[in-house]
Order: structure tokens, then C-alpha cells, then sequence
């Protein structure tokens, strides 16, 4: 009896300073995410809420972070180890996700009196900004083209006069009412940029409008004097020699319309296969190296002589072979499989906008939506916002990227 009241008291003492223990609780947590705002973004959270367990509470992230919540996520899954210093731990997978597009709001200005060209890509935004003043013509570098442009939108003037062979003839007297004679003009309205001003009224091989086919040399000779009246107004007679196939070349001669301050240049396109043009100024008497590389650039802002309404407007221009859809529908729309596509280059234009007489200001289009397929089959949706006009040629517009 003895040794069983001995056995009784301990039992008893055991369970008493058991009972005088702290209990701890089962340790268990929760979370609460914030997913990332866009696409391919970094600003998606995580934050839990830990109950139970015994501190200190330590915490393993799957990303190598040991703070109880973390910040600055991207897209994906994250594992986190929760454990107390009772060695309970508790694991769990926690996805962050993000938008299937990307929205941005992109502001972009080609300047007061709209004086730059913005070539722009739509992966990584604007390219370059060149003084549209800085050029009078420009010549399609492909070595199986022969197209001349015009700096249309800083007013450019060209028209033909006479045959190449009265060159010296060709003087002040034919500037008698040339304001207004019709003058030739690029043609934008086309899916490339190879239908300049110098090629209107080409009728087909051997025909290129400024020039005929030499099936001997396999050069386009010169068979017309132009005048060309500048940004300034002044006006000189100029000639497009040939097209040199063996080295890439354009021949050209220009003087003042009464024969003085003649010159005579080669414009070499051989250096530069990578752009659609090279540039050059009569003016400044030099070539000028104003686009890009053609594979960096998809739309260009800037402006132009528009012949279908007739006048000069400021708008968008896409590079050859941008497939551009113009749809009047929900701007909330993402529908851009549907969408009909084209490759003329002014399908994106000017006409997203209108001028109140009203207001005196321009007026964004609403509704109206453009998808655009780069070269990289890449796809977006444009959507212009704001057009604030000549006083600061900025122009805002919503970029989806999906």
C-alpha cells in the first residue's frame, strides 16, 4: 500500500507541472496577394497571417526571402516554409498572376509646328527624332528600285518642265504661274514607300516617270528637267541624271533657275541597305542620314501631303509590310483575330482626329481602333487620346501589347 501511494503521488506531481506548461497552439497562417497591374510587371505582393506556433517565427521563400511578407513579384508561383521554435512548420504555394495584355499610355511629340519625324517601334518605343527641315528629297535605296520622294510635309514643291535636253533653256520664265500648276506628289496610299513624287506618271518597265530603263547599261536615265521650289520658297531646276545599278547610285544636277550655282552629285545608296531611303538636301548640298534602320522602326508621326483630301495633315505612317487594321468599335475591345489587315502605309493617317471650329482645337475620334501586326507577329491595339496641335504637336495615345 505503501509503494502504491508513493506511485499515486508522483503520477499526481507529473501531471501538475504538466498542466503548469503553456500550451501551444497548432501554428497555421493565411495570405493575401496582390497580383501584378500589367504585363511583365514587378509590382505584385504577398502578405501573410501567422496564428499559433511558439517564436521566433521564421519564414523560407521559394525566391530566397526569409521576411514574413514579400514585395516586388512577378508572375508566378512562390512556396513559403513557415516554422516556430516548437520545430511545427506548415508549407504552402501561393500563385501571383498577371493581365494576358499590357496597357500603356504613350505620349509622344513631333514638336511645335509639327517640325520632327518620330519614327517609332512598338516593342520598345521611340527610335529617333530628326528635323523634318533637314531634307528636300530622298531615294528608296533597293538596288532594283528607282524611287525619288519629295519632303512633302515641309511643303516640297516638284514639277516637270521640259525634256532633259533643253536643261539650259530651263529658266526663270517657267516659274511664270507655277503656283498654280499642279505639282507632283508622293503617293501614300499604296503598300510601300516606293511611289514617291518623281515617279508619277511612271507607265510600267521601261518607264519609271523620271527616267527610262537602258536595257545596254541596265541604268534609268534621266529624260526630264524639274523645278523644285523649296522650304523657303525659292525655286531651282534639278535633274536626275541616271540610276547607277552597278554601285547603287543616283546621279543628280540642280542649279538656280537661272543656271548659276550649279551641282553636281552622286547620292550613294550602297552603304546604306539597312534604311528604306537616304535622304539629301539641296539645300545644304549633302546627304543626310535621317531614318533609322528599317528593321528598328514600325510607324512614323509626322506630316504629309494627304491627295485624297487635298492638303498637308499630321498623322501616322507605317513601315512597309506593318499590317495595320482600322476598326470603328468598343475601344475596350481585344478582338484583334477578327480584324481585316492591311499593308498600306497611311491606313493608320490622319483621320483619327477632327478640327473644331467650335472649340478652335482638334477633336479625338472616339471609338476608333487600331490593331497593328509588327514583323515580328507581334500584336497591338492603338487607341488615340489626345491630339493638342501645332502649338506643341503632342500626341497621346493607349498602347495595348498582347
Amino acid at each position: 500500500m505503501k509503494n502504491l501511494a508513493y506511485l499515486i503521488l508522483i503520477t499526481v506531481f507529473l501531471i501538475s507541472c504538466d498542466e503548469d506548461k503553456p500550451k501551444i497552439d497548432d501554428l497555421t497562417f493565411t495570405y493575401q496577394t496582390t497580383d501584378v497591374t500589367e504585363l511583365d510587371g514587378n509590382d505584385g505582393s504577398i502578405t501573410l497571417t501567422v496564428t499559433g506556433g511558439k517564436d521566433p517565427i521564421t519564414y523560407n521563400w521559394s525566391n530566397g526571402e526569409s521576411t514574413k511578407n514579400i514585395n516586388s513579384l512577378i508572375a508566378g508561383t512562390y512556396s513559403v516554409t513557415v516554422s516556430d521554435a516548437s520545430s511545427q512548420s506548415v508549407t504552402k504555394s501561393i500563385e501571383i498572376t498577371e493581365p494576358s495584355v499590357k496597357i500603356e499610355t504613350i505620349k509622344i511629340s513631333v514638336g511645335a509646328e509639327y517640325a520632327n519625324d518620330i519614327y517609332y517601334s512598338l516593342a520598345s518605343g521611340v527610335v529617333s527624332t530628326k528635323d523634318r527641315m533637314e531634307w528636300d528629297i530622298a531615294f528608296y535605296t533597293g538596288p532594283m528600285t528607282s524611287s525619288i520622294l519629295t519632303n512633302d510635309g515641309n511643303n516640297i514643291k516638284l514639277y516637270v518642265v521640259d525634256a532633259i535636253a533643253n536643261w539650259a533653256d530651263v529658266n526663270g520664265d517657267d516659274t511664270v504661274g507655277i503656283a498654280s500648276m499642279p505639282f507632283l506628289n508622293n503617293t501614300y496610299s499604296d503598300t510601300t514607300w516606293e511611289n514617291g513624287a518623281f515617279d508619277k506618271g511612271a507607265l510600267g518597265h521601261p518607264d519609271y516617270g523620271w527616267g527610262y530603263y537602258d536595257m545596254v547599261t541596265h541604268q534609268v536615265v534621266g529624260d526630264s528637267v524639274h523645278i523644285i521650289v523649296l522650304a523657303d520658297g525659292s525655286a531651282k531646276k534639278l535633274m536626275i541624271q541616271k540610276r547607277e545599278s552597278s554601285d547603287n547610285s543616283f546621279h543628280i544636277k540642280y542649279a538656280n533657275l537661272d543656271g548659276t550655282d550649279e551641282v553636281s552629285d552622286v547620292v550613294s545608296m550602297a552603304s546604306n541597305l539597312d534604311k528604306n531611303m537616304v535622304h539629301y538636301s539641296i539645300a545644304n548640298e549633302a546627304t543626310v542620314i535621317h531614318e533609322p534602320a528599317a528593321a528598328d522602326w514600325d510607324l512614323m508621326f509626322t506630316k504629309y501631303y494627304d491627295e485624297d483630301i487635298p492638303y498637308l495633315v499630321t498623322g501616322v505612317l507605317s513601315n512597309n509590310d506593318i499590317m495595320v487594321a482600322q476598326m470603328e468599335t468598343d475601344t475596350a475591345s481585344n478582338d484583334y483575330g477578327s480584324a481585316s489587315y492591311s499593308k498600306v502605309i497611311n491606313t493608320i493617317g490622319s483621320d483619327w482626329k477632327t478640327f473644331d471650329m467650335g472649340s478652335f482645337s482638334y477633336v479625338v475620334t472616339e471609338d476608333l481602333v487600331y490593331f497593328v501586326q509588327d514583323n515580328n507577329d507581334n500584336y497591338y491595339k492603338l487607341v488615340f487620346t489626345d491630339f493638342e496641335g501645332s502649338a506643341s504637336g503632342n500626341i497621346e495615345f493607349m498602347k495595348t501589347t498582347y
